[in-house]
């Protein structure tokens, strides 16, 4: 090999051992420098958030569009409701029996008698033709959204085909069985969502209980999913299968809510 050709091959092995050795720690960036492309956890998190957020706006968009006025909040619930039994119930012995005669208001005696409710107050019927409407405060929690529900049948009506969740709480006084008969272990009672009234025709959501092992005032809950058909409506039925009558007391309540089209 010549001096040259020599000389060539150590200038190329400097280079590659220069291209391999570790690099040092980089300089103070020059305040003239334009700002660098750091990323923080922070701004990652927050970019997944607004990320998650898009997708689920737009996986629910149009859901509740058809049934809202124009110009409303896409998130507005167009239907949904719960209220209460004014009153006790009775319920005869081996008896089906559907329950009316609900409210969303507060107690009576501290309405006032007006023309429009403000924020904050219903509107019942007036006893005196000369005024419209009574108001009472509305109950906390209690609320009607939409026109569905009839208050006094208590029969909630579909305004379209949908999907809906309902909910009931029965609350039942069996104090006047006690010392009266013995309750057996096939002495139960049955609350019931049903369409139609047609608890064993269509699909109902249902909860048994059985008295026996029951205290004094138990509570009865049935919760679930119903499609209705537009005109459809579903109501609350209690089935007492003892054999002495039984007390739904007042505050019982039947809740609904649109869930989707």
């Amino acid at each position: 090999m010549t001096g040259l050709q020599r000389d060539g091959a150590e200038a190329g092995t400097r280079r590659r051992e220069a291209s391999l050795a570790p690099q040092g720690l980089l300089g103070p960036r020059d305040p003239l420098d334009p700002p660098g492309g750091e990323v923080t956890q922070e701004a990652v998190l927050r970019e997944f958030r607004e990320m998650l957020k898009d997708a689920t706006e737009r996986r629910f968009s149009g859901l509740l569009d058809p049934l809202l006025p124009e110009g409303m909040g896409r998130w507005l619930v167009a239907e949904a409701f719960h209220c209460r039994l004014k009153g006790p119930v009775l319920v005869d012995a081996k008896t089906l029996v559907e329950l009316q005669g609900f409210q969303a208001v507060g107690p009576a005696g501290l309405g006032l008698l007006a023309t429009s409710p403000p924020p904050g107050w219903v509107c019942k019927l007036s006893p005196q033709p000369a005024l419209p409407c009574f108001l009472q405060p509305a109950a906390q929690g209690a609320f009607l959204r939409g026109s569905g529900l009839s208050l006094a049948s208590g029969r909630f009506t579909a305004p379209v085909t949908a999907i809906f969740q309902f909910s009931a709480s029965l609350h039942v006084d069996c104090r006047e069985l006690q010392g009266r008969a013995r309750l057996r272990a096939r002495d139960t009672v049955r609350v019931l969502v049903c369409i139609e009234s047609l608890c064993h025709r269509h699909t109902s959501l249902e909860a048994i209980s059985g008295l026996e092992s029951s205290g004094r005032v138990f509570t009865v809950h049935v919760q679930g999913l119903l499609q209705l058909q537009a005109g459809q409506y579903a109501s609350v039925f209690m089935d007492n299968g003892s054999g002495l009558a039984l007390t739904i007391q007042s505050g019982s309540s039947f809740s609904g809510l649109l869930v989707g089209t």
